[in-house]
């Protein structure tokens, strides 16, 4: 049985392709929406940056910077909008944490005192909100 090494098909994955992207994700666009139009699955981008860390950082980057941007912006004019964006996009970072710590389904009743948040929004405007936006 012999068998040659031939090179696989040339990925679709360049660097341009991920500066394009990661322009898109830099501005706040989730990567699955950034990568429509383009000759690549989401899959198939994902797998290309684990293999290659260098454009992986890339992507890293732009992560970054929105973070960076968007925090700016809720410091400087607070507003839900900008905290419901960063609780669905990095929710293991931004995500609501109630009772404490403790999960929703905890059967505690809820303390007399209205709690605001950073931005002086109550709990009860943000929940408001997010059931909302849970409906659109």
């Amino acid at each position: 049985m012999n068998t040659t090494n031939k090179p696989g098909p040339e990925s679709k994955v360049t660097p341009e392709l991920v500066f394009r992207v990661s322009k898109l994700v830099a501005r706040g666009v989730p990567i699955h929406i950034a990568l429509e139009g383009e000759p690549v699955t989401a899959a198939a981008y994902k797998k290309h940056l684990q293999r290659h860390p260098e454009l992986a950082a890339i992507q890293a980057q732009a992560k970054i910077k929105f973070l960076h941007t968007a925090t700016d912006l809720i410091t400087a004019r607070p507003g839900p909008l900008l905290r419901w964006l960063l609780e669905r996009r990095f929710p293991h970072v931004f995500g609501q944490l109630k009772h404490d710590g403790k999960s929703d389904d905890a059967s505690e009743p809820e303390p007399a005192q209205k709690h605001q948040t950073i931005a002086g929004v109550s709990e009860e405007e943000l929940e408001q909100d997010r059931q909302y936006a849970r409906t659109l």
